[in-house]
């Protein structure tokens, strides 16, 4: 194709952002697209027009001053594709991936590489740092997880148990800071989940976008009015999470706040010498987003394998965010009767309890409580029955676990 035809397609495609501003960017934008464009970036496998035009119309509104520069354009006629390194700048002004509005002038830079038949796009691949922008908008501590290449696992490194968080609050102490403490309410609920590389691939069909693979050790410390958790990564950095939520087999609100902690070592001594220790869950976690909903995956050192869903409300109601929750789980073939009540540290400390396997001989020595893993895949029926029954001789206060 020649060259001049590539490089104004190109360059009219950076600038949609202003025909959004004015009328006439339905046309321009199916102009530009072919009616079997596909996007091809991670995060939306094949998504198809519709859905990515859907995306940078939520692009638009969420900077509607947005400013884009072309900083390098490679043409390679022969292929008829295009290259496109660029930097943008725009002023945070309506809602995006669930952060309300901040009125900061963010700054992010991606790479394009699209091909182009008959004028038009039919395939686009991008690369774009939104680990920086979710930083700058509040929503990730500024030290956080990057997206792992293909077949590439990331550096686990600290994420903001809500990456739909209400700009931090002014600090006290300090000019121009801001305090780790942060306040903020979801609708969420979780899932056994056998089989997760099925649930997976629905993910990546609906089009969430893959923010890394993350390891944590949560210690669960026994206070009374909270669930109180440190939350470690792994790398020297951790988040300490005190959340109220009701123990229900339905998808429920959860209060919490995070705070980061620098020295994660020091504060869980001093938890545990003040409040005592009360469990701990090592897990590793694939996070993912859809629109307001943080999806997880979850395998769970000695329970298994789990789905995990949390809509951060983002301005929206509790119904809004009940619905958009229901929409993912059924998405992903979740079942509303299939929701597990407890946490995964109550689910540990179940396990440690009873041998549901097998009784223990009056007289003999106890046996090692059977690891939870297997009991769900030998024994799924004796599992519900040992997670929905209640431990009333236990001395500490469900509320501490």
């Amino acid at each position: 194709m020649d060259n001049a035809i590539l490089r104004d397609v190109a360059l009219r495609w950076m600038k949609l952002h202003e025909a959004h501003r004015r009328t006439g960017f339905d046309l321009e934008f199916d102009r530009l697209h072919a009616p079997d464009f596909k996007d091809f970036s991670p995060g939306g496998p094949n998504a198809m027009r519709d859905g990515f035009k859907r995306g940078l119309v939520a692009w638009y509104l969420a900077f509607p001053d947005l400013d884009v520069r072309v900083d390098d354009l490679v043409i390679d006629c022969e292929q008829s594709k295009a290259t496109i390194r660029w930097s943008a700048v725009g002023t945070h002004q309506g809602s995006y991936l669930g952060a309300v509005p901040t009125g900061r002038t963010i700054r992010f830079r991606g790479i394009e590489v699209i091909t182009i038949a008959g004028a038009a796009l039919i395939e686009r691949w991008g690369e774009w740092d939104g680990i920086d922008l979710l930083s700058q908008l509040g929503i990730l501590p500024t030290a956080s997880v990057c997206p792992p290449s293909v077949g590439q696992q990331a550096e686990p490194r600290p994420l903001s148990a809500d990456p739909g968080l209400s700009p931090p609050v002014e600090s006290d102490t300090g000019k121009g800071r801001t305090n780790a403490v942060r306040s903020r309410r979801n609708i969420e609920a979780k899932y056994r989940c056998p089989d997760l590389a099925a649930v997976r691939e629905r993910v990546q069909a609906l089009g969430a976008r893959s923010m890394g693979v993350l390891k944590q050790q949560d210690t669960f410390f026994s206070a009374q009015s909270a669930r109180l958790k440190l939350r470690e990564f792994g790398n020297g950095r951790a988040e300490l999470i005190s959340y109220r939520r009701a123990d229900v087999s339905h998808a429920r609100g959860s209060d919490y706040t995070i705070c980061l902690v620098s020295d994660p070592s020091q504060m869980r001594q001093t938890l545990d010498h003040a409040l005592g220790t009360s469990g701990a869950v090592a897990k590793q976690r694939e996070l993912y987003l859809f629109r307001n909903t943080r999806i997880h995956l979850d395998a769970v050192d000695h329970l298994g394998d789990f789905v995990e869903l949390e809509t951060v409300l983002g301005g929206q109601s509790d119904n809004d965010a009940h619905r958009e929750l229901r929409h993912v789980a059924e998405a992903l073939g979740m079942e509303a009767g299939q929701v597990e009540a407890k946490p995964y540290v109550d689910l540990l400390a179940a396990c440690q309890e009873r041998d549901i396997t097998a009784s223990t001989p009056p007289g003999s020595q106890s046996k090692a409580a059977p690891d939870a893993r297997a009991i769900y895949e030998l024994h799924p029926e004796k599992y519900d029955e040992l997670v929905r029954r209640e431990d009333h001789s236990a001395a500490t206060p469900r509320t501490s676990r």
